[in-house]
């Protein structure tokens, strides 16, 4: 068995890439090596009334394409139908079962959704208790929430777009805005990064000792939800997503133009990317350039930044009035009366509302 006086796990969430993956690097840094990769799913996700299985299609490609970075680069990913605190109690079992040490460092990068926020702060307090060291990183905005503010407080955050946008574009061409997309790898060095061994330890080195507390549960949900894509399921993952920003960069001079056409075809198609960490925002903004002045910035490129810079406006909103999730941002709205119609339902079924950007989806 490997010394296992120093090994660590990190926990993926939406980040589920491993180049210019600041918390999992750490991780690997501090341990030698010797990280494991885990991503805790909760299956009552599936019973959602929101739930689509073609998503849910596209992103179990997401993780079977980073279980292959890490396998190319002599790492791991464990894949459990549990929750984080439920796991991680049964992981430091297991170690003192089998006379180990527990694992010395835990990392993951922060979210900030008001479930993710509330589950993470139990977490922080679980690793407190169990003396875990824990570290977490910024990784999918290139501004926290509480770093553009309108004024220091509690009601500091910006109410509007406009003199948000205004400020954060002067931080990202400042000098901490500078440094931090300096910081972000090139995505020209992703292909070399994979090939090369980084890690030295896997979830089979565990696996061998008694009472291993997991079963791996990827191809179970892929099996279930297999039955129910109903569409072809693109490719996935960061090789993938860095394909689909270089086709993005000829697109780009006029997106301005055509981005609301969609004969055109013109947009990033970035989204589904974004929303499980195989691109990030400081990348986009790097490998594009964005953070020129904008003088030297084409319509199109200013159009796609400001979209950009809206994304991240959002998360300050939903990390400072976790309610908009489910209340309008003016709670004046709340009780506004809708106007009900089984007929005009109807229509809008039928694609007959004569409305036709409407009808034609």
């Amino acid at each position: 068995m490997k010394d296992l006086k120093q090994w660590g796990i990190h926990w993926f969430r939406r980040d589920l890439r491993t180049y210019g993956n600041e918390a999992l690097e750490e991780n690997r840094a501090r341990t030698g090596g010797k990280t494991l990769g885990l991503f805790c799913f909760d299956a009552k996700f599936l019973s959602r009334t929101d739930f689509s299985a073609n998503r849910f299609a596209f992103f179990l490609k997401t993780i079977e394409a980073l279980r292959e970075e890490l396998r190319s680069q002599g790492g791991d990913l464990l894949v459990i139908d549990c929750l984080p605190e439920e796991a991680f109690e049964r992981i430091f079992a297991f170690a003192k079962q089998n006379k180990l040490s527990p694992p010395s460092i835990v990392t993951f990068n922060r979210d900030y959704e008001p479930f993710a926020r509330i589950r993470d702060e139990g977490m922080e307090k679980f690793f407190a208790k169990e003396g875990v060291m824990l570290q977490t990183r910024r990784d999918h905005l290139l501004f926290e929430p509480h770093e553009i503010l309108r004024e220091e407080g509690p009601d500091g955050y910006y109410r509007m777009y406009s003199p948000y946008a205004k400020k954060w574009a002067v931080a990202m061409r400042g000098p901490e805005g500078k440094k931090r997309l300096a910081e972000v790898p090139p995505l020209s060095g992703y292909a070399a990064y994979v090939k090369k061994n980084r890690f030295a330890f896997t979830w089979a080195d565990l696996q061998k000792l008694p009472g291993f507390p997991f079963a791996d549960a990827y191809d179970a949900f892929k099996k279930q939800n297999d039955k129910n894509v109903q569409v072809k399921i693109p490719d996935a993952g960061m090789k993938t997503g860095i394909q689909l920003l270089d086709e993005f960069r000829e697109k780009l001079a006029a997106y301005e133009d055509k981005r609301e056409i969609p004969a055109a075809f013109n947009t990033s198609e970035f989204s589904r990317f974004f929303k499980n960490g195989s691109l990030t925002l400081p990348s986009v903004i790097k490998e594009l350039k964005l953070d020129r002045p904008v003088n030297d910035l084409t319509r199109g490129c200013e159009k796609f930044l400001k979209e950009l810079i809206w994304r991240e406006y959002y998360y300050s909103i939903l990390f400072h009035r976790p309610d908009v999730e489910r209340n309008p941002f003016q709670l004046k709205y709340k009780d506004l009366e809708w106007r009900y119609s089984e007929e005009d339902l109807q229509r809008w079924i039928d694609g007959k509302t004569g409305f036709p950007i409407i009808d034609a989806g």
